[in-house]
């Protein structure tokens, strides 16, 4: 029996778009929050050389006292340069872009910056223990550009290095995820309010069409012209109604064309849903009306043949496919 239902679903996606606006806050300030400045600072996690307190991956505060001029090496396949960095404990490969600005910016300040020393985050890496994750080679690579016996050498972290544009890359992530799932939390919340207002004004339409229903939407099944309860839908009167998951109704009388369409879903070479829709349009707007109706495999078209065929001897100008 065909019941009234204004809030179906209503609760249902209100839930769901609370748990992906939940989902993306959070997830976007504890990844945003493994890079903060500050955080770093009072947990006292800076990058103070080979002995330095961490593991890999951690995020660290880098304090810069000079950067070489010109990139010790490029790292390959990753479209970064390893630059040297001076701080208070000797030299350090930072790995970034050749063209990164901040980078240009601290070199420009040169000597400044022993005075001065800037701060940076940026995400530790341990030579010996991230060979496969992070850049490959690179105590050796190091070692064959800087001789460890030299002055330089000696002053320079072989083992460990730290990535600038790694840590970046975590704040993208961080804001990307934050507004994609708020996005598409936002975007659920939207189109549950749009359906149930649409529900609602068919719901409305058809009280006011047809009094004789007396708010009781239930009558329908007995009263209809023309009923299909496998695709679920009827036509009362002037309308064809559809009510599979939701409530929606069109003036068949106003109608100039209506056609069968379906979406798939697929999943590599198997199709795993299919979703079926009357799309019609008005006389006099170019805009598109959807009903869903069930969608019962490769039978639909054959099924939905017997409402076209009642449509059109009934109502024979409307253009029935597409």
């Amino acid at each position: 029996m065909l019941k009234e239902k204004r809030n179906k679903g209503l609760v249902a996606g209100i839930l769901l778009a609370i748990v992906f606006i939940v989902i993306g806050a959070f997830a976007g300030f504890f990844m945003w929050q493994s890079t903060d400045p500050t955080s770093l600072e009072k947990g006292q996690h800076f990058y103070t050389g080979e002995d330095s307190k961490a593991n890999s991956f951690d995020y660290l505060i880098l304090n810069v006292y000079g950067v070489y001029e010109e990139p010790i090496a490029t790292v390959e396949n990753g479209g970064t340069v390893v630059w040297m960095v001076m701080h208070e404990n000797g030299l350090v490969g930072l790995e970034a872009s050749e063209n990164d600005a901040t980078i240009k910016e601290l070199i420009a300040k040169g000597d400044a910056l022993f005075e001065n020393p800037a701060k940076l985050v940026v995400k530790f890496y341990d030579a010996r223990y991230t060979e496969t994750s992070g850049i490959q080679d690179y105590s050796s690579t190091m070692q064959g550009i800087i001789e460890p016996s030299s002055e330089v050498g000696q002053l320079f972290s072989y083992y460990t290095y730290v990535s600038y544009s790694e840590a970046n890359w975590q704040r993208i992530w961080a804001v990307g995820a934050a507004v994609v799932l708020i996005g598409l939390g936002i975007a659920i919340f939207v189109s549950v309010l749009l359906r149930r207002n649409r529900t609602n004004r068919a719901y409305d339409e058809i009280y006011a069409s047809y009094p004789e229903l007396n708010g009781d939407i239930s009558q329908l099944t007995a009263l209809a012209d023309f009923q299909d309860d496998v695709l679920q839908i009827l036509v009362y009167k002037n309308h064809l109604i559809c009510y599979h998951r939701y409530f929606s109704a069109i003036n068949l009388t106003e109608t100039t064309q209506i056609y069968h369409h379906i979406t798939t879903q697929r999943h590599g070479f198997f199709v795993t849903n299919r979703f079926s829709q009357l799309v019609s349009l008005r006389e006099g707007s170019t805009k598109k009306t959807t009903q869903i109706i069930k969608n019962i495999g490769t039978g639909t078209d054959i099924q939905l043949q017997h409402t076209f065929n009642f449509i059109s001897e009934h109502f024979p100008n409307i253009r029935l496919g597409v």
